[in-house]
């Protein structure tokens, strides 16, 4: 009896280290898969360079600034303004930088730029009522001249009232295009202005209904570790139409 008792008390202990190796084992999985100490760490920073690097390569500067006319100075029959050429906003010449002109509704209206016979002033289509006025100016917009005869000068304070000159950089749609064609079609030549050697890269840009616009991830790998970050950026067409956008830029 004693025999049996003694037999019982050793299979107990057996079950027991069993029980508490095959916890200990799954502790140890467990802090394991966490602590993965073979994953390769996210390098925020070189993500954070690569998308440093796009925006270097795929930005450009947008310069903005409205009017108010008072329309009260301006004689019936008006149908063309002028004013002084603004040098603040580096339009035209040699800068390559063309101009759209709206009107309060958004609407683009006749305007044209550096006229050979009058190279300082800025003409743009008038029509009586509409006083409110903006222009822009990007070597991102599309040309639109038009052809005025006699327009009717107005002058800064006396004529209309100046606002703001607004300078901010924003992410071309032009260019956003082309670099994701040249992304998928040669891919080797364009990532050694963006990513060091060894490392990869890809970027999705994406609306803010999630529908994605531009996709340069051809060169997405199906498996391994791939490091994301977003970014809210403005995207500008050449009608100077400024959209809330996200870039999300993968590495490996």
């Amino acid at each position: 009896m004693e025999l049996k008792k003694i037999k019982s008390r050793k299979g107990i202990g057996h079950v027991e280290f069993i029980i508490s190796f095959v916890i200990f084992v799954s502790f140890v999985l467990i802090i394991f898969v966490i602590f993965n100490p073979f994953k390769k760490p996210a390098n925020t920073s070189l993500v954070d360079s690569v998308y440093f690097n796009l925006e270097e390569n795929l930005t450009s500067v947008l310069s903005s600034v409205s009017i108010n006319v008072n329309t009260g100075n301006i004689p019936p029959g008006t149908n063309c303004l002028e004013i002084d050429y603004l040098p603040e906003m580096n339009c035209g010449g040699v800068e390559g930088r063309n101009l759209i002109v709206k009107n309060l509704s958004g609407d683009i209206i006749g305007s044209s730029l550096n006229d050979a016979q009058n190279p300082t002033l800025i003409r743009f289509s008038y029509s009586r009522g509409n006083g409110f006025y903006t222009f822009y100016c990007s070597d991102e917009l599309k040309l639109i001249s038009n052809s005025f005869t006699v327009c009717t000068d107005i002058d800064v304070d006396d004529d209309y009232q100046l606002g703001i000159i607004r300078e901010r950089k924003v992410w071309s749609e032009k260019r956003l295009n082309s670099f994701e064609q040249q992304y998928n079609s040669n891919y080797e030549e364009i990532k050694k202005k963006v990513i060091s050697e060894g490392n990869d890269f890809g970027f999705l840009v994406t609306d803010l209904d999630n529908v994605v616009d531009i996709n340069a991830t051809s060169q997405r790998p199906s498996r391994g570790n791939i490091f994301a970050k977003t970014f809210p950026i403005d995207t500008i067409n050449e009608n100077a139409e400024i959209q809330k956008h996200t870039i999300i830029v993968l590495m490996w």
